[in-house]
């Protein structure tokens, strides 16, 4: 293997402590994802910085690593659950239930009331089924209602802003505490205005509720802020801003409790994920490398990783244009299309994916006998 890219060639999101000369000195079999909880810790200062009276709760889904679990906790973050295992997990690394919302808005009565004998006290409803199953199983609860507030009606999870009434006053009916209202715009939003037109849904909402004496203590504002991958983002300070403005101007009040759901953003730009080049062959038109992690170990193609080597990179030696596949041999198994790396790339060398701190190794599903990577933290 050569030299490898020099730290000046990274990309600005790339964890000074994974640079690519410190990942070969590791020798780790590959495929690993190394991670960096230092990187997370400064995301989540960044973070709340930008959001000012806006507090995260880290969605667990994004990198349940203990290690990122650990860390945040530390700094005094509360988290947002969507099953009891993410629960557990949470509990096992000292999170107390107090500090967790319930996030899935179905679960069995079991994992119910496992929850609310952890401790847990917040739960997310959006039918009435659901609170019955609340007020049977986790009697007493405060519950919030999550908004389908996309123009995309044929979904499984969210009530309709016009169910949202008879939602809340049915749950003070049973007892529960109707304690607030929650969204989720999506992932990887590009646009700092992007909640304006679901915070005037939800006006419109809590100015109806208030017709029936029900006064939110919570809003939760989803997640969807954005991880640099190899395109850059509108900076995290434009989101605070927009999202501080739409609250003022479209909410007919402010309830006490403010919240989002960071997970991508904490989260994407800590992690390396390390890979081994399997093959090279050229196919049609195009120049295949196969390396031996994928889509199924959880590099995914959604979004553009940034790239190193193992090798030098230009003005040192010229590119080539690659497709780049997983080890499955399952035409699903492509990872994206026309990456630029060093022509002399050849089996053996090392291809790193940076911004692969989240949605990686959590959703790698092991086909084809094929395992999940390791991961490591520095």
């Amino acid at each position: 293997m050569g030299s490898p890219l020099l730290e000046e060639d990274l990309p600005v999101q790339w964890p000074g402590r994974l640079r690519p000369e410190r990942l070969l000195g590791l020798a780790f079999q590959t495929p690993y994802l190394a991670g960096d909880v230092t990187v997370v810790a400064e995301r989540l200062v960044e973070f709340r910085a930008a959001m000012g009276g806006i507090e995260p709760y880290y969605s667990v889904k994004a990198n349940p690593a203990p290690e990122v679990i650990s860390t945040l906790s530390g700094l005094g973050i509360g988290f947002q659950a969507g099953s009891l295992s993410e629960l557990k997990m949470l509990t096992d690394n000292g999170v107390e239930g107090n500090r967790v919302l319930f996030g899935n808005p179905v679960r069995t009565g079991p994992h119910l009331r496992a929850a609310a004998a952890a401790g847990v006290w917040r739960m997310a409803f959006d039918s009435a089924s659901e609170l019955r199953r609340i007020a049977d199983h986790a009697p007493g609860a405060c519950v919030y209602l999550q908004v389908q507030v996309n123009e995309e009606t044929n979904r499984p999870f969210g009530a309709h802003p016009s169910q949202a009434r008879a939602l809340m006053t049915l749950a003070r009916d049973l007892g529960l505490v109707p304690y607030g209202l929650a969204f989720h715009l999506g992932a990887q939003q590009s646009s700092p205005a992007a909640w304006f037109p679901a915070l005037g849904l939800i006006g419109q909402v809590m100015s109806e509720l208030l017709e029936d004496g029900v006064g939110l203590a919570m809003l939760g504002l989803g997640g969807g802020f954005p991880a640099r991958y190899a395109e850059e983002v509108a900076p995290i300070a434009r989101f605070g801003t927009s999202l501080r403005a739409a609250v003022d101007e479209l909410l007919p009040y402010r309830p006490d409790n403010l919240v989002c759901e960071p997970g991508r953003f904490l989260v994407a730009e800590s992690g390396v994920m390390v890979t081994t080049v399997l093959d090279r062959s050229r196919r049609g038109d195009a120049e295949w490398l196969v390396l031996d992690a994928g889509v199924h170990q959880g590099l995914t193609g959604q979004d553009r990783f940034p790239v190193a080597t193992s090798l030098p990179d230009p003005p040192r030696v010229s590119k080539r244009l690659f497709s780049l596949a997983g080890p499955t041999c399952d035409a699903s198994d492509v990872i994206a299309r026309d990456v630029p790396l060093p022509e002399p790339i050849s089996p053996g060398d090392l291809v790193m994916f940076g911004t692969a701190g989240a949605y990686t190794v959590c959703r790698a599903a092991g086909y084809n006998g094929f395992g999940r990577p390791k991961v490591f933290f520095v």
